[in-house]
């Protein structure tokens, strides 16, 4: 199904009943397309939110609950076909870590692409955010050099092992 908007009718949403929804704007458009969340009131203590879901009936550690990806996508002709390149730059999961009764706890997982490697593989794991199933405190961990600014990198660019910051 399509559904078109505009004078022009060149925005659509469509619809695919295995990929879900999509808002396409026509290439003849400049900018860029948004997706913008409203919130009118007096008040803007709570702001608009982007929800994701998960409903299961076992839900389980690990699992994730919403991902966020940025990937782009080029047609090359190949053979006189064209043909659909997509690349998964960036990738933010949200996960479930700890989903026991008074000690849940959630993650955010960042991903980028390196190297040409394919988003997500656990080589590619850039930065975790996670909560702590016992305690009201949280953990980041950092998967390759913390660079500060641009006077230090963690581990430094020498390999050198068991670095300690000290204030």
């Amino acid at each position: 199904s399509v559904i078109h908007f505009g004078a022009d009718q060149d925005t659509l949403l469509k619809h695919d009943p295995d990929q879900g929804l999509t808002i396409d704007l026509s290439p003849e458009q400049a900018g860029k397309p948004f997706l913008t969340l409203k919130t009118s009131s007096s008040s803007m203590a709570a702001g608009s939110a982007l929800r994701f879901i998960g409903e299961t009936t076992s839900p389980g550690v690990g699992d994730i609950i919403g991902t966020i990806q940025a990937i782009a996508t080029d047609y090359e002709s190949v053979g006189g076909n064209l043909v659909n390149n997509s690349h998964n730059y960036t990738e933010i999961r949200n996960k479930i870590k700890g989903m026991m009764d008074g000690s849940e706890a959630g993650s955010m997982h960042f991903y980028v692409a390196t190297n040409g490697q394919v988003v997500g593989s656990s080589i590619t794991e850039a930065l975790v955010i996670e909560g702590n199933t016992s305690t009201s405190t949280t953990s980041t961990i950092v998967n390759g050099t913390l660079k500060i600014g641009t006077e230090f990198a963690f581990p430094t660019t020498d390999g050198t092992a068991n670095q300690v910051l000290e204030t």
